[in-house]
């Protein structure tokens, strides 16, 4: 056993080593950022020294394997002799060990390692690509003051890929300018109104910084709770408060509830008492009270954008007004509600630099034969408050109607997308959207961001028709898909190579429903869990070649023969890649005999047939 891992070792390690700087400096440099130039050629001398390891292992086991067999006294008439027996033991353990170690390589580092390469390489064009939309939308801000919130939007991008791009601070210095002399003139058309898809409830997740305390007790609530807690806070003074719990009771309150009297009585005793408050005398106090009751009068009116900035500036303005109890209780609640159909600029923030998935795309068809299709550049995944949140980065959505004609596109820097339960949604949404009742929860994406401080910022998606016009758009929108299976397609990274098998299989649709090919998805998927068997099968292949050439004990190893190996590693490597063409070959002949379905357990039937006539040619051996 020491004698194998002696041989086996020492050339994988030179090896490796060798080809680690092969691969960073005998490749020719992409345009890459000053900074990034060692860490490439570094990931690529690993990416290239692990692309090569199966063929290194093999070669290194042929070496070892060679010298130890030379010592084992196997019989020279009788086959499956005890001694052979027993190499064999070592054999099967080593190859096992080698081909899970091989195995994990090509699964996991290797692709995490071509991510890392495709993102230093697409670094530059990311960058110019990101300074072309802020310089195309800062000339647009002359006419639109929303474009310049873009262009900012995209100036500080580049501003993250590369801190000291002095180019991207004065494209932010010309845009902010941009905004600032629009809001002066008074333009507001960014701010019109438009189609909103909002929930009542069921949203899974809310921004952080949101207490849900006191949200959840006023959900959870019944009619006479809330009566009875609206009725404490009118005897304590608290008129603001009473008259909220006396409306969430109104709301939730049937007609013939016996205390829906009593809610209307307190809610109408109460707002007598602020209007009452309102015609004092203009004092300091007063006019921060009637602010508050503005602020509070737009929350009921479901202007939650508007409600959160009156409490927010309030809060910014004076420590004591930060510490009033309506202050904080209201600007919680419409930060709450806020947060169901916008997010906050600032959470995107780095967020490209977490990526979990980059350039995955996919369709939904609806059953009226209209259908989008979707392209997103990056996915962050977070976890917040215990819930999955995903941010989505460059997201392009492009419509079409039932004759597959181009209808509109949208475009928006970052959407964010939260779980929605299917039972909040309306029958008559359930039904134009072909959304199926058995699914638990569907995506939900908030395509505007706001910033938290000042109310002119705003980030909206940009719909153009098919001449090329800006039109109105909604600035939420639900997708007919299960969530679930939104997350298993978000794995199909530049396309479906990594599509894994038994998610494949827990799709509530099938993958061509978005757009994916069943059957190129099903080969990729097979591939990944045959390739450890072919690995085994080389591995034990390399074991009875090293019988056949073992070095006898008479027999000395001559040093000469390391420069042969370079020749046998080259063999390899390019059997290796026979073996993974042939493989692909095999997977759609095995699902053309059984189909789909039961191709994985034909094709393990076979792989595993091959191992043991391997191993049975193994233990044929014979002796000298």
């Amino acid at each position: 056993m020491k004698k194998i891992l002696t041989g086996l070792l020492s050339y994988t390690i030179i090896a490796c080593l060798i080809c680690l700087v092969v691969g960073m400096f005998a490749f020719p440099m992409p345009v890459l950022n000053a900074r990034d130039i060692f860490a490439y050629r570094w990931n690529n001398g690993l990416l290239f020294a692990m692309t090569i390891l199966p063929s290194i292992v093999g070669t290194g086991l042929l070496l070892g394997g060679s010298i130890y067999f030379g010592k084992v006294p196997a019989s020279p008439t009788k086959r499956f002799s005890p001694p052979i027996v027993d190499a064999f033991k070592i054999v099967i353990v080593l190859t096992v060990c080698l081909t899970f170690a091989i195995t994990i390589v090509h699964e996991v580092f290797v692709p995490v390692a071509v991510q890392k390469k495709v993102a230093f390489e697409e670094k530059p064009g990311l960058i110019n690509e990101y300074k072309t939309l802020a310089q195309e939308y800062l000339l647009k801000s002359v006419k639109k003051s929303e474009y310049s919130n873009l262009a900012t939007f995209y100036a500080k991008k580049i501003l993250e890929l590369d801190p000291k791009n002095e180019e991207a601070k004065d494209l932010i210095k010309r845009a902010e300018l941009a905004g600032a002399i629009k809001s002066g003139s008074g333009e507001k058309d960014f701010r019109t109104d438009q189609l909103k898809v909002t929930p009542e409830s069921g949203l899974s997740n809310s921004v952080e910084l949101v207490d849900s305390t006191e949200i959840n007790k006023i959900h959870n609530a019944s009619v006479l709770e809330l009566v009875n807690e609206s009725e404490s806070l009118f005897d304590s003074g608290d008129y603001l408060g009473s008259h909220y719990y006396a409306q969430m009771a109104i709301r939730i309150a049937d007609t013939k509830d016996v205390n829906l009297s009593k809610a209307k009585e307190l809610a109408n005793r109460s707002w007598n008492v602020l209007s009452d408050a309102q015609v004092e005398p203009l004092t300091e106090e007063n006019k921060f009270f009637r602010r508050k009751v503005e602020g509070y009068t737009k929350l009921m009116a479901g202007d939650f954008l508007s409600s959160y900035y009156i409490y927010q500036t309030l809060a910014n303005t004076k420590i004591n007004y930060a510490r009033d109890a309506d202050v904080q209780r209201y600007l919680n609640i419409a930060r709450y509600e806020l947060t169901q159909e916008y997010f906050f600029i600032d959470e995107t923030t780095d967020k490209d630099t977490f990526e979990s998935a980059e350039n995955v795309y996919f369709s939904l068809h609806h059953d009226d034969g209209t259908y989008e299709v979707f392209y997103i550049k990056g996915i962050t995944n977070i976890n917040e408050t215990g819930n999955m949140v995903r941010y989505l980065r460059e997201v392009h959505i492009y419509f079409f109607d039932q004759y597959g004609d181009f209808v509109k596109s949208m475009v928006v820097p970052y959407a964010k997308m939260l779980a929605i339960d299917v039972g909040t949604v309306s029958e008559v949404q359930k039904t134009a959207l072909g959304i199926k009742s058995e699914w638990k929860t569907i995506p939900y994406l908030l395509l505007c961001s706001v910033d938290r401080d000042k109310e002119d910022v705003r980030i909206t998606p940009v719909y153009t028709s098919d001449n090329g016009e800006k039109v109105d758009g909604v600035n939420q929108l639900l997708l007919s898909m299960p969530y679930d299976d939104f997350e298993i397609i978000s794995q199909c990274t530049n396309g479906v190579q990594k599509m894994n098998f038994w998610n494949m299989q827990k799709m509530k649709r099938t993958a061509d429903a978005y757009g994916y090919s069943n059957e190129i998805i099903m080969q990729t998927a097979l591939s990944s869990i045959y390739y450890a068997f072919m690995i085994m099968f080389l591995l034990l292949f390399a074991c009875v070649v090293a019988w056949n050439y073992r070095l006898h004990g008479e027999r000395l190893f001559k040093f000469v023969w390391v420069f042969i190996l370079p020749f046998v590693n080259l063999i390899l490597y390019g059997l290796i890649g026979f073996c993974e063409f042939s493989m692909k070959l095999l997977n759609y002949i095995l699902m053309g005999i059984a189909g789909i379905k039961f191709a994985l357990y034909l094709g393990l039937a076979y792989y595993i047939i091959a191992i043991v006539v391997m191993c049975v040619i193994f233990l044929a051996r014979k002796g000298d």
